[in-house]
């Protein structure tokens, strides 16, 4: 689950396209992984990452495209291999 603050910058005359950018910061609900066949966690419980996307914004919906970095190391088994989380979101939404 992410929960984030994404500041929504207006690009140009119009305030129908908007940069968003802004911390997210996440945590992990669920994890099960059979093939390592470990009863500890592989996987810390939480992480920060950064977002940036562009959105458009019509009268009644809005869509865009968002890339998420993450910044901190989730893997809880050593320290010498570094995990971090990326994602790539495409979505679409109502406006009100």
């Amino acid at each position: 689950m992410k929960f984030g603050t994404l500041v929504n910058y207006n690009l140009g005359v119009t305030t129908r396209i908007k940069l968003q950018f802004g911390p997210q910061w996440g945590m992990l609900l669920s994890e099960k992984v059979d093939s390592l066949r470990t009863p500890q966690d592989i996987f810390k419980k939480g992480d920060f990452s950064l977002a940036g996307g562009i959105m458009f914004q019509l009268p009644l919906v809005h869509f865009g495209a968002r890339f998420e970095q993450g910044l901190t190391n989730i893997n809880a088994i050593d320290d010498r291999d570094k995990w971090k989380n990326q994602s790539f979101q495409l979505f679409a939404g109502v406006t009100f």
